[in-house]
């Protein structure tokens, strides 16, 4: 009896630790939606800016580096949270569907 009780206080741990996690993690993505929305309108600002530049000295290629630079990390953060939470779907189910008794 003593070891089942012990085990539930371990698994109850354990769930609500995943369940900080997921929640962490969820407000982390949140964030870097918003820093990506951020990121997108500075591209767009950008690329209007090249026109004006192009009629000076100035060269384009630096601003179409920037806003290609930036579209990859936009593609990369989206990939990240992609992974990140399946991921964490896949450790919570996991967490789940394994019971200690």
């Amino acid at each position: 009896m003593h070891i089942r009780r012990q085990g539930a206080k371990i698994r109850s741990t354990y769930i609500a630790f995943a369940h900080r996690e997921k929640k962490r993690l969820e407000e982390h993505v949140g964030g870097l939606e918003k820093e990506i929305q951020v990121k997108e309108k500075e591209v767009e600002r950008l690329k209007g800016m090249s026109f004006f530049f192009h009629k000076r000295i100035y060269s384009t290629h630096s601003f179409s580096d920037i806003a290609e630079r930036t579209e990859s990390l936009t593609a990369a953060a989206l990939e990240h949270k992609k992974q990140s939470r399946k991921s964490l779907c896949r450790y919570y189910n996991s967490s789940r569907d394994h019971h200690y008794y």
